[in-house]
């Protein structure tokens, strides 16, 4: 094919919007009535799904016959295997373009506007060369400060001036850095309560990617995290620069226990046979599908 003036490149490559299309939502419970916590994990590269189910029979052998008689009592639940990677040079590559997209995977408790102001809040009076831990209140509003201790050490600590560190809180690798641990600790979580509140149990891992699985809410029974050497590391951090990530998930349908209705709120989460299947067309929940119709992204 040949580009000419009046049709570029980027007029035939259509962008995929991926981060909207292929994600993680962690919902996290709080056992005071109020809504669940949700924190999302984009894939900005192509994950693998491996999925599989069992069904459960009892088997009748009569006398004489050569052959078995099956009664079904049920299936397990559906087993996924996820596999993805993160590719610190391709977030780092979006620069600004990406800054977006870190409000929504932050948390869509608050409106998009509040979360973009909670996550790139600049703290005044912050001193990052301290080595004492930081007020309860810093600690929830900045932005993480991970990666920017590490490039304060690379710096050397003596020399390191307060205008080098105004330009390092401004720096938007820095923030990429620091969403990439956030959502490594986020992955971390999967199998975790609260330890103060054990009424508070692990997070429901909610699966969206593409048009083949529509937020499946699954519980994670392990996870691994592996990085390539070959790939190297970033020169500041010694954060891997392709970060490859492995989890079990199993699906679990609980709703409200009535019947199952996609789109809705609880009903979309109710158990789904094969009469889903030709009634509706479909046996995912596509709750988070309507959020996104409704403005959400």
């Amino acid at each position: 094919m040949v580009f000419s003036p009046k049709r570029t490149k980027d007029s035939v490559i259509a962008p995929r919007a991926m981060e909207v299309k292929s994600y993680l939502r962690f919902q996290f419970p709080r056992s005071n009535g109020q809504l669940p916590l949700s924190y999302y994990l984009p894939f900005l590269s192509n994950p693998e799904v491996e999925e599989g189910q069992d069904a459960i029979y009892t088997r009748n052998r009569p006398i004489s016959r050569a052959g078995n008689f099956y009664v079904y009592l049920g299936a397990e639940s559906r087993r996924l295997r996820l596999n993805f990677s993160i590719y610190l040079p391709h977030i780092q590559s979006e620069k600004r373009r990406i800054n977006k997209y870190f409000s929504r995977y932050k948390t869509s408790v608050q409106s998009l506007e509040d979360q973009r102001r909670r996550f790139f809040k600049q703290q005044t009076g912050l001193n990052l060369r301290e080595t004492g831990p930081l007020p309860a209140s810093d600690q929830i509003d900045q932005a993480w400060i991970h990666a920017r201790r590490h490039f304060i050490e690379f710096y050397q600590r003596e020399n390191f001036t307060e205008s080098q560190e105004d330009k390092l809180r401004n720096r938007v690798d820095t923030n990429t850095l620091d969403i990439v641990v956030w959502w490594l600790n986020l992955i971390r979580t999967s199998v975790r309560n609260n330890s103060t509140n054990t009424l508070e149990t692990a997070p429901i891992v909610r699966l969206t990617h593409g048009i083949m699985y529509n937020d499946i809410p699954c519980v994670c029974t392990d996870y691994r995290i592996s990085h390539s050497p070959e790939a190297g590391y970033d020169l500041y951090t010694f954060l891997p620069r392709r970060i490859n990530i492995s989890m079990s998930l199993e699906e679990v349908r609980m709703g409200d226990f009535t019947k199952f209705s996609p789109g809705e709120a609880v009903k979309g989460d109710n158990l789904a046979g094969w009469e889903s299947l030709i009634e509706h067309g479909t046996m995912d929940p596509y709750v988070e599908l309507i959020e996104v119709l409704n403005g959400f992204v």
